[in-house]
């Protein structure tokens, strides 16, 4: 059975037969027609960095001691797995709580909001000409140099920017589209020259 979703920012919560809440799901359906003045831009780059899905997540993985696990951190995260942790906390807390708000001053009058990710202004950056405002949330910290460029000339016409939080564009991400796969599906941080196969393209945006 297909479901027609509206456009918005929905956070599904699966259950168990016993009611039990599990983790929520973060689902992002954008608006490519209307021009609503206020565009939300969700920072799915960051929630993946900080995912600790598989006891790996960009900052650290398995060990004993700070540094042992900061060693083992991965340099690629795939999309594709639940967000848990430090990556869950970050949805909820500096994320859902902004859409809170932004729908609860549209609904008292307020300006109308529009959403979409920070993956999505990567493969389509036009989208942010089409709105007055963009709001990143509480911590938007991993960009891909696309994303950076296309703001940069957003801002350049007039579109002003929003930043809810501090810790902004600071890690240069690198997206991945693996065979058979439509969207990109992996997000790729070095952070450091030594060790990444294309040279040069660790640095931040």
């Amino acid at each position: 059975m297909s479901v027609a979703w509206s456009p918005g920012f929905y956070l599904l919560v699966p259950r168990s037969a016993g009611g039990v809440a599990g983790p929520g799901i973060p689902l992002v359906v954008r608006d490519d027609v209307d021009r609503e003045p206020v565009l939300f831009a969700a920072s799915t780059l960051t929630w993946n960095a900080y995912n600790e899905f598989g006891d790996y997540s960009l900052y650290h993985g398995p060990g004993h001691g700070a540094a042992a696990r900061f060693d083992s951190r991965a340099k690629v995260a795939s999309f594709r797995r639940p967000l848990t942790g430090s990556g869950y906390s970050q949805l909820m807390f500096m994320d859902v709580s902004v859409v809170r708000d932004l729908e609860q001053i549209a609904a008292a009058g307020g300006p109308d909001v529009a959403y979409t990710t920070d993956v999505d202004l990567d493969q389509q950056p036009s989208q942010l000409l089409a709105h007055a405002e963009i709001v990143f949330g509480g911590h938007s910290e991993y960009w891909t140099r696309r994303e950076y460029d296309a703001m940069a000339v957003a801002r350049n016409v007039g579109v002003n920017l929003a930043f809810l939080g501090a810790n902004n564009l600071w890690w240069h991400t690198r997206l991945d589209t693996r065979p058979g796969s439509v969207q990109p599906d992996r997000e790729i941080v070095y952070r450091d020259s030594a060790g990444d196969p294309t040279p040069g393209r660790t640095r931040t945006a």
